[in-house]
Parts: C-alpha cells; structure tokens; sequence
C-alpha cells in the first residue's frame, strides 16, 4: 500500500518473526512494485540503518501480556514481549530524518501511553485519527507524530456500521487498495 501511494519511494520493512518474514518477501517479489520492496529479518531494537527515513509505520505489539492466547506466534505479534512502548519510541526517533513522522495504530486505550512515551523522545503528536464503533466509542488511535511541535489534526473514522457494512467514508479512503467493491 504504501509502494502504491508513495510512486517515488523505496520502502524497507523489518520483521523479527522468520516466518513471518519469508511470507512479506514472498509477497513482495510477487508484487509489481518488487524494486522498491525490501525485507530484513530484524528487530527495531536491533536495525541499524545507514540513513534516516522520512516515514516509518508501524503496527506495534500493544498487548501487556493479558489476553494471552494459546499460539505463541500470536503471543508474541500482540504483546509487548518484544517491543516495549518505550524502546519503540526511542529506537524510531533515532532513525526519522529531520522532518520524517512516525505512523502508529495502537488500541485507543493505550493513546496516553504511546504520546508520552513519544513525547519522551522529542516526538510530538501531528495528527491523531480515532477509529469508532457505532455507538461512537474509540475503537484504535491512528498516531502521526512528528519533530515539530503543532496543534495536531484530530479526527474520528467509521469504519463498521452496526450491520457489519464499511462507512462511505471508509471505502473512499481505502478504495484504490481493494480489488472488490467493499458495499456488496
């Protein structure tokens, strides 16, 4: 997705989970955007770049160790075993360029958390989009956040109506990524 919005950049995805990794490349050599598309097995803990980026997005493990299930695969993709809130705010930031943000989606729950943390590293919110059910709750937080300090952008997303259909809104945010119409 991000190979089909951004036409000029090259993305490097990290991925410490093997399997995991074989599956992302595999996906990527079949992808028409291969040449811009790379894989590494590692953590963030543990990537060492040459360059700074100008957008990093990431999906991180949110879960404290409650919830548990009994895969340990996703275990270990859900919580924070791997990935404390505070090492995935302190390695990024090292890594952003200048004016690079960071792009997060975390359970509305854990917002606090996440933008002090950030702000523990000179990372201030940009931008924040809430995802919410029907009754109007926050379901996730979509973060954006960036070196400069902003009055960030704050708006709300419906992505499921009660009756299981995505919102107008959604589809038309998401429609150059799907190969079906997502109203049937």
């Amino acid at each position: 997705m991000m190979a089909q919005k951004n036409p000029e950049a090259d993305i490097t995805a990290i991925e410490p989970d093997l399997a995991s990794l074989k599956e992302a490349q595999l996906n990527f050599q079949n992808s028409v955007f291969a040449d811009r598309l790379m894989a590494i097995n590692a953590s963030l803990q543990m990537f060492g770049a040459m360059e700074k980026y100008d957008l990093i997005v990431c999906n991180p493990p949110y879960f404290d160790g409650t919830y548990l299930s009994e895969d340990l695969d996703r275990n270990r993709a859900r919580h924070n075993f791997d990935l404390r809130v505070d090492e995935l705010y302190d390695y990024a930031s090292e890594l952003l360029s200048e004016n690079g943000r960071l792009n997060v989606i975390i359970p509305y729950i854990e917002e606090t958390e996440h933008i002090e943390r950030a702000f523990d590293n000179d990372l201030f919110v940009q931008s924040i989009l809430h995802t919410t059910r029907e009754d109007g709750s926050f379901k996730r937080t979509l973060i954006s956040f960036g070196m400069e300090d902003v009055d960030p952008i704050i708006d709300q997303l419906l992505v499921k109506d009660r009756n299981n259909k995505y919102s107008e809104r959604y589809i038309e945010m998401t429609k150059d990524f799907y190969l079906k119409d997502l109203r049937s």
